[in-house]
């Protein structure tokens, strides 16, 4: 399918919303026929990645259209000669093949929220909720600002914010080969929020603390040492309060295997300070 210029992010789009995987693989082949400043802003924001190569390729030799392994044949200071030798009519033999036709690219739920969240803030977006939800960042409105999320559903992924839902081609823009993202868009959302079923819940401390925690402890085992740092970024907050959640995610509980009985003078303070 060739897609025009200003329909190519709504083509990924569609196709992801159909890929029960959450990844959606596009030939070569067929992104050669999108508009190419398109295809190049996509690819520069890592919306579109590269996959595996294929091994075999529909031959352009005659009207069979035979699906055929593509033989590579490497040649000193330039690009490998690609071909298929046809073993049908003995008059065609040897038949060249484009290196498109070979190239794989995909698209995912999670290469889009991170585009999407790099756009927004900076940084790669945040898995949450077994993997088909994502947070993105905050979006500031004129008093209040609210976190921007992108969920995944039987319509294919949406952001929400503020109790909005809304599509990805309404906020992420493609124009003039430009990836952008329409801030005055989630601004006006913000500005302007919604009691809906489809609000994305506000996360517990508690909650908020053992997330913190499950990625302190994958940090620290990929050899990162400014853990903190790092998290109070992802989580845009102090790192004094990315500390005291995890040391309270940490912290045993005192009154396991006690059931929901607690002793009657006992007190939990309820106090909790607030991120800066």
């Amino acid at each position: 399918m060739v897609a025009q210029s200003g329909s190519v992010l709504a083509e990924l789009l569609a196709r992801l919303a159909v890929a029960d995987s959450g990844v959606a693989e596009l030939p070569g082949d067929d992104l050669a026929g999108w508009p190419q400043d398109d295809v190049a802003a996509l690819k520069s924001h890592a919306v579109l990645l590269p996959g595996k190569p294929a091994e075999s390729a529909i031959c352009p030799g005659c009207e069979r259209a035979c699906l055929m392994p593509v033989q590579v044949l490497p040649r000193a200071r330039r690009p490998a000669s690609l071909f298929i030798v046809c073993d049908k009519p003995v008059d065609i033999n040897r038949v060249a093949v484009a290196p498109a036709a070979l190239e794989r690219w995909r698209v995912s739920v999670q290469s889009l929220a991170d585009a999407i969240s790099r756009l927004l803030c900076g940084r790669p977006a945040i898995a949450h909720g077994g993997g088909v939800g994502y947070r993105l960042g905050f979006v500031q409105g004129k008093q209040d600002r609210a976190a921007l999320h992108l969920r995944v559903d039987t319509n294919g992924p949406r952001l929400l914010v503020a109790g909005h839902a809304l599509e990805v081609q309404d906020v992420l823009v493609l124009r003039e080969q430009q990836l952008a993202v329409d801030q005055r868009l989630l601004a006006r959302c913000v500005n302007a929020p919604v009691d809906t079923t489809s609000a994305v819940a506000a996360e517990s401390q508690d909650a908020v603390g053992k997330r913190m925690l499950a990625r302190k402890l994958a940090l620290k085992a990929a050899g990162t040492k400014a853990f903190l740092k790092i998290i109070a970024l992802e989580e845009d907050c102090s790192e004094s309060w990315v500390k005291q959640l995890i040391a309270k995610a940490s912290a045993p509980n005192p009154f396991s295997g006690l059931g929901a009985q607690q002793s009657p003078d006992t007190t939990v303070s309820t106090r909790t300070k607030r991120p800066r």
